[in-house]
């Protein structure tokens, strides 16, 4: 009963979720499209706890792989609703183009990339929790539901640069706009203490 019942709680943290996501197709390979990245680990994990429910079991070979959207090594973008962020060795150089300080540019990357690595952790402790011989679904439970909470946080931030980096934005503009932005609700503790001295951290 207290599998269905943390299980059943899992999709419900999905489905409340899903509204903060957008599906819009890739442009190029060096290209990704974040809100479609973000519903897609969202989904991924929403599909493996609902079919617990319906198997009455963990499907071990479907376990969602975690992923990172930002933190990734080499040049890449990430469009968020026509808004391109150029991510250069784990740092954002640029948003839509604007010319920002290096100060600006330093805060958009510390959001973001803090983010992108709490989610992932915690799709990774859920994993693993998943693989260990005596699991605790308290364990599972918590580390889904910070997983979906960082989702959704991730996506609201993002969404709320992107917004500040429209067309015709000044750099003053968009720089006023970044300071003004509320820190995100998440323990940043993670990631100076048991983020770092985890073999999760890998790539």
């Amino acid at each position: 009963m207290r599998t269905v019942i943390y299980t059943i709680t899992f999709i419900f943290l999905g489905l409340s979720y899903s509204a903060y996501a957008q599906n819009v197709a890739p442009i190029t390979a060096n290209q990704v499209n974040g809100n479609d990245a973000i519903e897609k680990l969202r989904d991924a994990r929403y599909s493996f706890n609902k079919s617990i429910i319906k198997s009455k079991k963990a499907q071990l070979s479907y376990l969602p792989k975690s992923e990172y959207i930002f933190d990734k090594p080499g040049t890449h973008t990430v469009l968020f609703e026509g808004v391109k962020f150029v991510i250069k060795e784990n740092n954002v150089v640029s948003v839509n183009g604007i010319t920002a300080s290096s100060e600006v540019l330093a805060m958009v990357t510390e959001k973001l990339m803090t983010l992108d690595r709490l989610q992932y952790f915690y799709s990774e402790k859920s994993n693993q929790e998943y693989l260990s011989s005596v699991r605790s679904l308290p364990y599972i439970y918590n580390s889904d539901r910070q997983f979906f909470s960082t989702l959704r946080i991730l996506s609201t931030t993002v969404r709320h640069i992107a917004a500040l980096a429209k067309p015709k934005t000044s750099s003053i503009e968009f720089e006023l706009g970044i300071a003004k932005l509320r820190e995100p609700n998440i323990d940043r503790t993670i990631l100076t203490d048991e983020y770092k001295t985890t073999s999760l951290t890998a790539k």
